[in-house]
């Protein structure tokens, strides 16, 4: 009988050293995978490249055993490449990672629940402005006028938020196109030059402030900004998860005379659920470890703030960035 039990106990321990086994090779393997992060962000000469830039930067530097580097992106497709894997690290705002985890709209059946929230970075401001000597005088003009208007790149949060804006002035893209308006698919600098040229009516683009390319384009230009009335903020606020209401100072731009209302979105970053939760955290302790050095990138990253790291988030929290956050006294809830 005893040699029977200590059969069956060596059996056991047999097997459960078998297990142990099994998932410190799993471990490793998760682990390798890991060896390479890629980043998807914006524009190299974006708020977002070159936030991408620095994080690879202090990743590479912090982060043993991975090795970092940075790909241009856009707002929407870096949530699907995270959540496809492709990409290990995305630059995202809290809006656009709402719509597309719960499957909202065009999203339905195509829901990325393989995203984790990691940190929310900086806000970055909407800025709508014409030329000074544009006949535009409102912001809500934009459902009425056959307006040329700055859409970026399609799927981007620039054209998102056209199309919300022309929705909520009870307008829509196919309205704008019906009275001879047209968005116009370009970057910054060529926006800018296009209005420049008069080709262009409006720019309506989230981007850091100050953004070097609006001060570089009242070198050439006098501008002005349109006002948002609380009626508006209220209602885009209200219809996009994770925007938040704000004002940009007066005179961080030549023709902002006054504090400039309007309403931002929180860049945030997102990583695979299948992220191990060691390399989570080392990457969430590599950013909040060199806070002060990070926000030397540019006059935008002055918003962000380590007691705001979860702001505007509504999907699930990474556990290993959960576990940062934890032993330095923030609560989170998953």
């Amino acid at each position: 009988m005893r040699r029977v039990e200590g059969m069956r106990k060596a059996s056991v321990l047999g097997v459960a050293a078998v297990l142990l086994v099994w998932a410190g090779v799993s471990r490793v393997e998760a682990q390798a995978e890991y060896r390479f992060v890629r980043i998807v962000g914006g524009t190299p000469e974006g708020s977002w490249g070159i936030t991408g830039s620095k994080l690879a930067e202090l990743i590479n530097r912090s982060v043993k055993g991975v090795t970092a580097s940075n790909s241009p992106g856009a707002t929407v497709a870096n949530v699907v490449t995270v959540n496809e894997a492709r990409a290990q690290l995305g630059i995202s705002s809290a809006d656009a990672v709402h719509e597309v985890y719960y499957g909202l709209d065009k999203w339905k059946g195509k829901e990325a629940k393989n995203v984790r929230f990691l940190a929310a970075l900086h806000t970055v401001p909407a800025h709508a402005f014409v030329r000074a000597d544009s006949p535009i005088q409102e912001f809500r003009e934009i459902a009425t006028k056959p307006l040329r208007i700055q859409g970026y790149t399609k799927g981007s949060i620039t054209h998102r938020l056209v199309e919300h804006s022309l929705s909520i002035f009870g307008s829509s893209m196919e309205d704008l196109q019906k009275r001879a308006g047209v968005i116009q698919y370009v970057s910054d600098g060529p926006a800018v030059e296009m209005m420049r040229n008069s080709q262009l009516d409006l720019i309506f683009r989230n981007t850091g402030a100050p953004s070097s390319w609006v001060l570089e384009a009242e070198t050439s230009m006098s501008l002005r900004f349109l006002k948002m009335d609380n009626a508006y903020l209220k209602a885009i606020t209200a219809r996009i998860p994770g925007l938040v209401v704000e004002s940009i100072p007066a005179g961080t731009y030549k023709a902002m005379k006054d504090d400039y209302k309007t309403f931002s979105v929180v860049t945030v970053l997102i990583v695979p659920a299948g992220m191990p939760d060691a390399v989570a955290e080392g990457i969430t302790a590599s950013l909040w470890d060199n806070l002060e050095e990070f926000k030397k990138i540019g006059g935008f990253a002055k918003t962000i703030k380590f007691d705001e790291a979860l702001r505007g988030n509504t999907i699930p929290v990474h556990p290993g960035a959960a576990r940062y956050y934890r032993s330095k006294g923030v609560k989170v809830e998953n």
